[in-house]
């Protein structure tokens, strides 16, 4: 295997261990170690490092790392007991590498410095070239990877660079994965609420308390029929059927009273709250569960005539706001599953940016290029509905801005492009927004590309309106050469223009007109996307979404 080809091969074995779903346990234990060993046969370093960002004991410093993980050859003397590990001031040993991370560049400390102070313990200066690469962690600096060669004066190849921050970004998409993991985890299994997931009526998930609120343990549980097993059979038809309301109308109220059955037998009343999810790309009920069997009875001996009965509500209060804090946590994890969606799109783009640099022919660079704009384009509608207030729509005038001067500034061209962009203020639904952005860019690549050979200026038009009603008119054009004469799309073999028809056909249920007169126009036509056409066509059964 060539050096290069060992890179590769290093960026996607971290790729497959620290991107896997489910992470179970620490990524330190084992994957992170595998990684750091992988890489370090791959580059032929002397000694592979995961530093993290401390609290600094001084004010005047700025940043302080301390030895996370360590890989290091078997001769090399490792790093991983010395105290001097756990407390580095780099931001005063290294000001100007500090200033390059800190600006998300690698910094290359310069042979003949120590990299580091452990060389001081034995009165030797150590003279090895080190690369530290920046570890961004929601896009704050959280550490570095840092290698260390054997050889002097050893410069980096640019190549090996890149592969570096591809992995420091796997790295730090799985450290981020792990500490949204750990932080949601925790309340979820010491809730004094029962927390429950359902799909096709079977437990898939549930939280200790759930499991103590009917006398088991969770194993006891897990995959087993919710409504045979803890539920009245006079009460199954009810619940039942607010749980098939709940699937069909996730605006209906899902907060109800019903008697469940222990495992002893003991019956118990119970008020359930649940909302409709999803669990592995399929339709799921996710709900919380309290005893109100005391509460209930204290009410009922109130009714009756009792004098002098007090009902604690401490606990229902305590529930309502568990229930809004499970609603605003679940509004945070979609964010979370839209920002590492976007995060894996980007290592993927530098993976095959890495892998065009091995590449000479000129066919399969471009449509190499073309592969990777089509990746950033989905990368940013997912970043657009990260930063986006509702979590499943975007807002159009402005994700068409940024999408729109990404590709300009993206592709290699010699004409200056001027873009007139006349996009209405409205959102777009996700299923609507992923093929309208791939749309897009196919065609302002395509323009790019072949619209304005030999010319110094060129102009680039899109714009997207209602057109009557719920009817989306999306326009891309230029004032290029036009198409060839006699040019039918329908028999075209270019894959972008393909990729257009079956995008606007079979997923934006829509039509396209094309014109080549002074240029070339895609008028485009299809109805508008709503999160309440979404649920129906879902409810109604899969549909066909591959694009091909």
């Amino acid at each position: 295997m060539s050096h290069q080809d060992a890179i590769l091969e290093a960026i996607r074995f971290s790729a497959d261990c620290l991107l896997k779903e489910p992470l179970h346990g620490s990524i330190w234990t084992n994957e992170v170690l595998a990684v750091l060993g992988h890489l370090g046969h791959a580059t032929g370093a002397v000694r592979v490092c995961v530093f993290q960002d401390q609290p600094c004991p001084h004010h005047d410093e700025k940043f302080c790392i301390s030895l996370k993980s360590e890989w290091a050859r078997p001769l090399a003397q490792p790093w991983t007991g010395s105290p001097a590990a756990h407390t580095i001031p780099f931001s005063r040993l290294y000001p100007e590498a500090f200033c390059d991370l800190l600006d998300g560049r690698p910094a290359c400390l310069a042979a003949g410095r120590p990299p580091l102070l452990f060389g001081r313990q034995t009165g030797k200066t150590r003279h090895s070239p080190v690369v530290n690469i920046p570890i961004l962690v929601d896009n704050r600096l959280w550490g570095l990877l840092s290698l260390e060669q054997d050889r002097k004066d050893q410069a980096w190849p640019e190549i090996e660079i890149d592969a570096l921050r591809t992995i420091a970004d796997i790295l730090g998409s799985a450290i981020h994965h792990q500490m949204m993991v750990e932080f949601y985890q925790a309340p979820v299994e010491r809730s004094i609420v029962g927390i429950f997931l359902l799909q096709d009526q079977r437990i898939m998930f549930l939280n200790p308390r759930f499991a103590r609120i009917f006398g088991y343990v969770r194993d006891d549980l897990t995959n087993r029929p919710f409504l045979e097993q803890l539920v009245a059979p006079e009460d199954r038809d009810l619940v039942r059927g607010h749980l098939l309301q709940k699937k069909d109308d996730p605006d209906k109220p899902g907060y109800f009273t019903f008697h469940g059955i222990k495992k002893d037998g003991t019956r118990i009343i119970l008020e359930l709250s649940c909302m409709r999810g999803a669990f592995r790309e399929q339709p799921a009920i996710i709900g919380t569960v309290m005893d109100i069997t005391k509460r209930t009875q204290a009410e009922a001996a109130l009714v009756t005539g009792y004098v002098g009965t007090v009902v604690d509500i401490d606990n229902r209060k305590e529930y309502e706001k568990t229930l809004k804090a499970s609603l605003d946590e679940k509004s945070i994890l979609i964010m979370e599953i839209h920002h590492r969606v976007k995060n894996n799109l980007q290592i993927i783009s530098g993976m095959i940016r890495l892998q065009a640099r091995q590449i000479t022919n000129k066919q399969a660079l471009d449509a190499l290029h073309e592969c990777e704009t089509r990746v950033i384009t989905m990368a940013l509608v997912h970043e657009s509905l990260y930063q986006s207030d509702n979590l499943a729509n975007i807002n159009a005038r402005r994700h068409i801005t940024n999408l729109a001067n990404t590709l300009v500034m993206s592709d290699d061209h010699e004409a200056h492009i001027d873009l007139d962009l006349d996009v209405e203020d409205m959102t777009l639904d996700v299923n609507m927004a992923i093929p309208a952005s791939l749309i897009i860019n196919e065609l302002v690549i395509n323009a790019l590309k072949h619209a304005f050979v030999g010319r110094t200026h060129g102009r680039i038009r899109i714009s997207l309106h209602h057109e009557s009603g719920t009817i989306l008119s999306l326009m891309v054009s230029d004032d290029g050469a036009g198409l060839p004469p006699g040019m039918n799309i329908a028999e075209t073999k270019s894959l972008g223009l393909k990729l257009v028809t079956r995008l606007v056909r079979d997923q934006l249920k829509g039509d396209v007109t094309i014109r080549s007169d002074k240029g070339t126009s895609f008028l485009m036509r299809f109805p508008e996307v709503t999160a309440a056409t979404t649920a129906v066509q879902k409810s109604a059964g899969p549909g066909e979404h591959n694009a091909g």
